[in-house]
């Protein structure tokens, strides 16, 4: 599912399809750092932006970690959880 949320920013719930992209990786949230990897190469190889990412277990989570924390990590990625 896509929400946008602004002209430049998106959410994506990928909640229900984490175990179709990485079924060897288990832990949740390792498959969703490799997704966000992977979805900023291939942003940054066909369009040639660089993007930052937040995920979470929540929207909410997901905006706060972007705002916060991935604009700050050279890797532009950034997790908030509840654990």
């Amino acid at each position: 599912e896509i929400h946008s949320y602004s002209i430049d920013e998106s959410f994506l719930d990928i909640t229900e399809s984490l175990n179709f992209f990485y079924p060897e990786i288990k832990n949740r949230y390792e498959q969703m750092n490799r997704i966000a990897l992977d979805l900023q190469r291939e942003i940054r190889d066909k369009l040639g932006l660089y993007v930052t990412v937040g995920m979470g277990d929540n929207p909410l989570l997901a905006k706060l970690a972007m705002d916060n924390y991935a604009k700050h990590n050279d890797n532009m990625r950034a997790l908030i959880r509840y654990e």
